[in-house]
């Protein structure tokens, strides 16, 4: 993952987890799964405290970040 990042020009440590899936939500070219599990992601994330929130939603958004890097690629 790190090294995908890195060839993209992305440092992992800036991405901030809220906003990609609140991106993700709100893109209309995105499945409509996917903005569903984004907005759930969005109100769990929401009901928790900042600190459960950052570990538990980072971790769907690195794996979501993954599927979306690789489905870009294969479409070029």
């Amino acid at each position: 993952m790190r090294h995908a990042l890195a060839e993209l020009g992305i440092d992992p440590a800036l991405v901030d987890p809220l906003r990609v899936l609140a991106s993700i939500a709100a893109n209309r070219s995105m499945p409509p799964t996917a903005r569903v599990a984004a907005c759930k992601a969005l109100l769990a994330a929401r009901d928790q405290g900042p600190a459960e929130a950052s570990v538990v939603v980072g971790d769907a958004v690195s794996v979501r970040a993954q599927e979306l890097l690789a489905a870009r690629r294969r479409a070029n």
